[in-house]
């Protein structure tokens, strides 16, 4: 299970969509899998959700995922899809 979180910052038009989790991939520390799993939501978000940038942040330490962004949504029908 997946928490996902909007995060409203100082400036009202500065969103940030966050995802914790506990998942296998965390607990095998593999950078190629952060960077696939990195371009893998990324590429959804471009080519399948049509948004035009998305800046991505991958939290190895922490275990999270930060995108910059309104993205919670098409993030959580991305992790849904895949099992998450």
């Amino acid at each position: 299970m997946c928490l996902l979180y909007l995060e409203l910052n100082q400036k009202p038009t500065l969103f940030v969509t966050d995802v914790l989790e506990n998942i296998i991939i965390w607990k095998h520390s593999n950078t190629l899998l952060f960077q696939k799993l990195k371009k893998d939501v990324h590429d959804y978000l471009t080519k399948e959700k049509g948004v035009r940038s998305v800046d991505i942040q991958v939290h190895e330490v922490g275990r999270f995922l930060r995108f910059r962004g309104n993205h919670l949504e098409n993030v959580a029908e991305f992790l849904l899809q895949k099992g998450f």
